[in-house]
């Protein structure tokens, strides 16, 4: 990346990074890399969804995220635009998430559910853990990769700065 040399600067590559990155609708998979569901084996369900996901002809981004919060139910798993949350995803379900994708419906034995005797919860907004959070200054933990400058900048990263000048 070039250096900036003005203020105007950040804002255009805030634009541009927001159109390529975090634009709303994009086919994402968000898999949760936070140290509990690392310790559960996230890293290996980020390659073997690499892997799946260069074998298929569908462009679906894998984006490695922060902590996404529901620890005991990790490796987890936010498939985007469709909103479903997967729980604990082991390596051996990336063939299944990538092949249905494309489809629209979530891969039924990953989605969530408190026990085997609920119902599932295909979206992310149906989760009780989730339901009456309101995320302010961690608000974009689990949604964006913590490594990657392009995805802070993009989020919103630096805007004190602009407000300064």
């Amino acid at each position: 990346m070039a250096r900036l040399n003005d203020i105007g600067e950040l804002g255009n590559l805030r634009s541009l990074l927001n159109e390529e990155m975090l634009k709303p609708g994009r086919n994402t998979l968000k898999v949760c890399c936070g140290l509990p569901c690392s310790t559960l084996g996230s890293p290996g369900v980020v390659r073997a969804l690499e892997e799946e996901a260069s074998r298929s002809d569908f462009q679906v981004d894998i984006v490695k995220t922060g902590c996404q919060g529901l620890c005991q139910k990790g490796p987890l798993v936010q498939v985007g635009p469709h909103g479903f949350l997967y729980q604990r995803v082991q390596p051996e379900k990336a063939h299944d998430i990538i092949t249905t994708y494309a489809t629209g419906e979530p891969v039924r034995e990953l989605v969530y559910r408190d026990s085997f005797l609920d119902r599932p919860k295909a979206s992310l907004e149906e989760v009780p853990f989730y339901e009456k959070q309101l995320k302010i200054a961690l608000r974009n933990t689990g949604s964006i990769d913590p490594l990657n400058i392009h995805h802070y900048i993009a989020a919103g990263g630096y805007g004190a700065v602009e407000k300064m000048f």
